[in-house]
């Protein structure tokens, strides 16, 4: 065999076995669970949900997957730099998030951000590298203008997309801005990158996916 061709080959089939693992026990797009929509705020009190299981329709293993959120591809979004309260941290120079599965197969992001952003990717990963792409969602924040700060700029800039389909202030997911949105914009009024996160998905909440 050429002398050339042995290391490169060595290394791919170092990688099969990893390869096949992944996919075999990896999630499963099909019977994992995202929310529909990302809706975040600075104050990190709206939280995003995913439920990773694998194509034995169980949840994926906690101590070896985490979830990935992809923002790399909106360089108007803005991610608040991380601390001690957060339960995720970042990679890719700090634009994407992740976290660990939660012991109960449900992971929720109480992602602190502001900006714009049509959509983000959500991956299933380990060894802090993405691996299965599980959904495309649209993403909506509270600030609109990505000064990590809600404010009454950003409730006119939310006003204004009353009547379109703009995903990005769509709050309740429902596909339109109406005034249900806008109202749910001035809830978060003051809130920065600064507020503890606070986490207001309630169980009952969180028990429907699975019923």
């Amino acid at each position: 065999m050429n002398a050339r061709l042995v290391a490169p080959l060595a290394a791919l089939l170092a990688m099969l076995p990893l390869q096949t693992d992944v996919f075999a026990k990896g999630p499963d797009p099909a019977l994992s669970y995202e929310d529909p929509c990302i809706v975040a705020c600075p104050g990190g009190d709206s939280t995003f949900v995913v439920a990773m299981r694998n194509a034995a329709n169980i949840p994926t293993d906690p101590y070896e997957w985490s979830v990935f959120l992809d923002f790399c591809g909106c360089p108007d979004l803005h991610v608040a730099p991380t601390t001690d309260h957060d339960p995720y941290v970042t990679t890719r120079g700090g634009c994407m998030p992740y976290m660990a599965q939660g012991q109960d197969a449900l992971t929720m992001f109480p992602l602190r951000l502001g900006g714009r952003c049509a959509e983000a990717r959500v991956f299933g990963g380990r060894d802090s590298l993405p691996y299965i792409l599980l959904a495309y969602r649209p993403v909506a924040t509270f600030d609109q203008n990505g000064d990590l700060t809600v404010d009454d700029a950003d409730i006119a800039l939310i006003a204004a997309k009353v009547g379109t389909n703009d995903r990005t202030a769509d709050f309740d997911c429902d596909g339109a801005v109406t005034d249900a949105d806008v109202e749910i914009a001035r809830g978060h009024l003051g809130h920065t990158a600064l507020i503890t996160a606070v986490l207001t998905h309630s169980w009952g909440h969180l028990k429907t996916i699975y019923r």
